[in-house]
């Protein structure tokens, strides 16, 4: 006869870590910074609106101004990606019915 299986104790699990929110909100707040400058000196009439923090990936909206053609975001891709120091950086096509972008960067 076999012995009925058992659940390994729930003490090998680790205590879960707490982010630490206000150090994340202002390398946020340093990083929208660094990306509104870049825009900036590359002529492009751009502005972060907001943004959204995920696990890996870092998004920002970016609210163009009219007449801004995405393209010329994407041409500066290496160039933010420098400015920003990011491993990679992924820019969106515009929402439907906003003048707004996104940039996804992975730092």
């Amino acid at each position: 006869m076999t012995a009925a299986y058992q659940l390994p104790p729930l003490s090998l699990l680790k205590e879960p870590v707490q982010a630490d929110t206000a150090a994340q909100r202002a390398w946020v707040a340093k990083q929208t910074e660094q990306l509104d400058a870049a825009l900036a000196n590359f002529h492009v009439d751009a502005h972060v609106v907001t943004s959204t923090v995920g696990p890996t990936v870092t998004q920002y909206q970016l609210k163009l101004a009219p007449g801004v053609k995405v393209s010329k975001i994407t041409h500066l891709q290496d160039d933010l990606k420098l400015a920003l120091a990011a491993r990679d950086i992924r820019i969106e096509r515009r929402f439907p019915a906003t003048a707004r972008s996104a940039l996804r960067c992975r730092m």
